[in-house]
């Protein structure tokens, strides 16, 4: 009896599985690199497959952003969660792209050289360090030295959607009030009319503006509740 059929079958059975098996694991990466781009098309997705990063389109097909959105909802529109170049977006359908420049900043470009956003950091990259650009498992997408320092984060710079972790306040010091800023309408999203945040005179208040008009406040915050 010839028994070299079945077990060529049985054989390149196995072979299959493992090798399904070994590409489980596989998924989207998570970060960029000085040198390298992330094309429209391409996207980051974050440990855990929760939240990706890439190229949206909310209105007019030649207008493009980059944005962070949940990755688990079949329509991205709808859970848009952080817009980079809200109010410069990408023409050129085959031109835009999410880079780290020679400089240490992430940047969007339109055709390589027109660039339309940045993170505007002025720590330069000394010459014994690298610089990473990471979609955390939280959503936030983080800027770090080689050795840790994080010098950018999305967080910081909230656009119209609270992720948990966010950080959104007025520093004293400085006088910096990180806001919500509504998009000027669903199907573009820069900055709108309305905006969400603490009272800049220190009233210990929540605050919604429709431009510098408030309309409503939460009242003054006791150590409790408002």
């Amino acid at each position: 009896m010839n028994y070299f059929l079945p077990f060529t079958k049985i054989l390149l059975f196995c072979v299959v599985v493992i090798l399904c098996s070994l590409s489980l694991p596989c998924r989207g990466k998570d970060t960029l690199t000085l040198g390298e781009s992330l094309q429209d098309g391409d996207t980051l997705i974050s440990k855990g497959d929760i939240f990706e990063l890439g190229f949206f389109t909310p209105g007019e097909p030649n207008r493009r952003y980059i944005g962070v959105w949940y990755r688990s909802f079949s329509t991205k529109l709808e859970t848009i969660l952080w817009v980079a170049n809200r109010e410069k977006p990408v023409t050129n359908l085959s031109g835009g792209a999410l880079a780290l420049s020679p400089d240490g900043n992430l940047i969007v470009t339109n055709t390589g050289s027109d660039m339309l956003w940045s993170t505007n950091i002025s720590t330069p990259i000394s010459n014994n360090q690298s610089r990473i650009v990471q979609l955390l498992a939280d959503g936030n997408i983080v800027m770090n030295n080689s050795d840790g320092t994080t010098v950018w984060q999305s967080f910081d710079y909230p656009t119209d959607t609270y992720i948990p972790g966010m950080r959104v306040g007025l520093d004293l010091q400085t006088g910096v009030n990180q806001v919500f800023t509504s998009w000027r309408s669903k199907t573009d999203p820069a900055p709108g009319n309305f905006t969400l945040g603490i009272d800049p005179g220190r009233s210990t208040q929540l605050f919604v503006w429709d431009g510098r008009r408030p309309r409503w406040r939460s009242g003054r915050w006791n150590g409790q509740v408002c």
